[in-house]
């Protein structure tokens, strides 16, 4: 069972965000699992920090590399845009039985 790390966002005490990640020590990965902000709270950088937080922490722990998997539909474009800011890359869309989904890969070594 993973082990999941939350950060959470706060915006004059009221929760904006969060992000949980999880590392895999054994083959030097992290994977963003989820990554919430508030629709009041979006556009405001929010998710690109809280990410960056993220990647910042997964790279410290050893991962080499980060990935994400997110929805394809509109509804997903802030997620995706959150991710892009971060210095995600498209790695491709994959079935998935009730939604298309993109999955993102992002190198954390320098």
């Amino acid at each position: 069972m993973a082990m999941y790390t939350v950060f959470v966002a706060q915006v004059d005490e009221i929760v904006a965000g969060f992000v949980a990640y999880a590392v895999n020590s054994e083959d030097h990965t992290g994977e963003v699992e989820l990554l919430a902000v508030h629709p009041a709270y979006q556009n405001r950088g929010i998710g690109a920090e809280l990410n960056n937080i993220a990647l910042e922490r997964m790279k410290e722990s050893g991962a080499r590399l980060a990935v994400v998997g997110t929805g394809g539909d509109s509804g997903h474009a802030p997620a995706r845009r959150s991710y892009e800011k971060a210095g995600y890359t498209c790695a491709g869309y994959f079935a998935h039985p009730c939604n298309d989904h993109i999955k993102s890969l992002h190198g954390c070594a320098k």
